[in-house]
């Protein structure tokens, strides 16, 4: 009885150390048990202010309205003075990975992505301000992406979506359309503002207050449509697959938005005004 009794205590003693071991080796994680975020009313449904107060780069990087941090971040990236109070330094060989974007793929028919960036004069090969990651079978392993890439023509700025029925549009300013690095990628810090609107199936840029160049038209596709059961995350600067041309953005941001609504020139130029 004695011996039966010391054999159970050893292997209830044996399973706590295992999981403490593993509370050990994986404390990242116990923030993100479940999604069950109470979130707030509006069209803002997703922002990174970067500027949490907190010893722990994950948290200080921790979204606004869900509160969850980012996961572990890679040691190469860094907080840094942003527009607005600190900053997200970012890595040619790293990014910042979010359990989800909340409910703004859900929720958007219409959309507004707005942030705030900083970049050295050119890019390696194509540098991704974001991605959403989706198991949705599309080539790109993703439903919404952005990236931006240095050429003989200027800079480049490629928007891709891709709806439910895994139907894609590149929207896109390059070749003769690209903008200009002067004024841009000069290591100054610059609001960008990508506003979809639904109404007229046409993408608008903003640059610092300015719209640039002309709408770009997803022919007469409507509302965006993007599947959000299968929604596989959220990178903030850095792309959804894996081929050997798409690069983590290698500069700074801040201020990183997502909004559920096309936003009026009035609204960003609060955005911009008030460095937001």
């Amino acid at each position: 009885m004695i011996k039966k009794f010391s054999t159970i205590i050893g292997v209830l003693a044996i399973a706590f150390s295992l999981q403490n071991c593993q509370n050990l080796d994986r404390p990242e994680l116990g923030d993100y048990p479940k999604d069950n975020a109470n979130l707030p009313e509006g069209n803002l449904r997703f922002f990174i202010p970067f500027d949490k107060q907190h010893e722990q780069l994950r948290f200080q990087f921790a979204e606004e309205l869900s509160g969850y941090p980012s996961y572990m971040p890679d040691k190469t990236i860094s907080s840094t003075e942003g527009i607005s109070s600190k900053g997200y330094k970012g890595s040619i060989s790293a990014h910042l990975n979010y359990l989800n974007p909340n409910d703004f793929v859900k929720k958007a028919q219409s959309f507004s992505v707005s942030y705030w960036m900083k970049h050295a004069p050119t890019t390696t090969n194509a540098e991704f301000i974001f991605s959403i990651p989706s198991s949705n079978g599309h080539w790109t392993k993703g439903t919404l992406m952005l990236m931006k890439e240095s050429t003989a023509n200027g800079i480049a700025v490629k928007f891709i979506i891709v709806d439910k029925d895994n139907k894609d549009t590149w929207l896109t300013w390059e070749g003769a359309n690209s903008v200009a690095p002067v004024g841009f990628f000069d290591n100054q810090w610059h609001h960008c503002v990508f506003v979809y609107d639904a109404a007229t199936s046409a993408l608008t840029f903003y640059k610092d207050g300015v719209k640039v160049g002309t709408e770009k038209k997803w022919g007469t596709h409507g509302a965006v449509n993007m599947d959000p059961t299968k929604v596989t995350g959220f990178k903030l600067g850095g792309p959804s697959g894996a081929d050997s041309w798409m690069k983590s953005w290698n500069g700074s941001l801040d201020q990183f938005r997502l909004y559920a609504s096309a936003l009026s020139s009035a609204e960003i130029q609060d955005l911009y005004n008030g460095k937001k």
